[in-house]
């Protein structure tokens, strides 16, 4: 989405991805259902990491890591808001990789684990991929759903917004605007 946002022509911050290939580099197959403490990058990935944290973030400006799985938003599912987000994180490849590990741990979050068993979803879920995105301190910030996160009525899509950063209007944790907008206008 991100990608297809810059395609067409929005104004994207910088950004990239580490794919679960690098959770599989680094965790052994025994160990995909652990608590993956002293889980660290394979030294390829983490030198990819450092080059491309460069990259988008030439002067040092902080970074957000923040899941991507493929069943997160889902037809069928939402598993939005369960797995790790984290804001301002300082744009050292060390501190960045500390929380791409963190973002992977959420994937097999108990929570994450009961919501899988809830819905007859197979078990164990995959590593999420994960994005490094430069950080922009919003004074307004919103979210979009194309339908109704609460009623699933896929007629309806519902905005939110709030001033300050952008986990506020999704968590329903800042009181801000919503908008229910009706497809048919």
């Amino acid at each position: 989405a991100l990608a297809r946002m810059g395609e067409a022509g929005f104004e994207v911050p910088a950004w990239f991805v580490v794919r679960p290939g690098a959770f599989e580099a680094a965790v052994p197959p025994g160990r995909r259902n652990a608590d993956l403490d002293g889980v660290a990058l394979a030294e390829a990935d983490a030198a990819a990491l450092a080059e491309a944290l460069t990259a988008i973030s030439p002067d040092g400006q902080p970074v957000a890591v923040r899941s991507s799985a493929l069943e997160e938003d889902g037809a069928e599912h939402s598993f939005a808001g369960q797995l790790a987000s984290y804001l301002f994180v300082p744009a050292e490849p060390g501190a960045v990789a500390e929380k791409v590990v963190a973002v992977w741990r959420s994937g097999f979050a108990e929570r994450v684990l009961a919501y899988r068993r809830e819905r007859g979803l197979a078990r164990p879920p995959g590593a999420p991929a994960v994005i490094v995105q430069r950080m922009v301190d919003a004074e307004v910030s919103g979210v979009a759903f194309s339908a109704d996160p609460v009623s699933g009525r896929r007629g309806i899509a519902v905005g939110a917004a709030a001033y300050g950063l952008g986990g506020a209007p999704g968590s329903g944790g800042a009181e801000g605007d919503g908008f229910h907008l009706d497809r048919g206008g």
